[in-house]
């Protein structure tokens, strides 16, 4: 997750954006990897969805909640919640190939 506020003609826009990186492993024998070897990675596709602009209205935090399978994770963003302040969220899908 990364997270900005940028100046867009005179109002604060906090930009938050969320990674979700897919793998899709082409491994044939993964048992027979005992020492050193080389990794190899390429993206093969990448998509971003943008929500907002949403207005902050002097909430301190955006409070993010990721949940995988039946494991959730909450986290707290802090924004900055100067006047006309906006909140944008762009997430962001990509799929990664990882061989050997």
């Amino acid at each position: 997750m990364r997270t900005s506020v940028i100046d867009v003609a005179g109002k604060k826009v906090n930009y938050i954006d969320i990674w979700v990186i897919k793998t899709k492993m082409i491994v044939g024998q993964p048992w027979s990897y005992i020492h050193d070897f080389d990794l190899k990675a390429k993206c093969l596709s990448i998509k971003t969805v943008s929500y907002g602009p949403y207005s902050v209205n002097n909430n301190p935090n955006a409070v993010i909640s990721v949940r995988i399978g039946s494991t959730t994770s909450t986290g707290s963003v802090p924004l900055d919640t100067t006047s006309q302040s906006q909140i944008v969220f762009n997430i962001v899908v990509s799929e990664i190939q990882v061989y050997v």
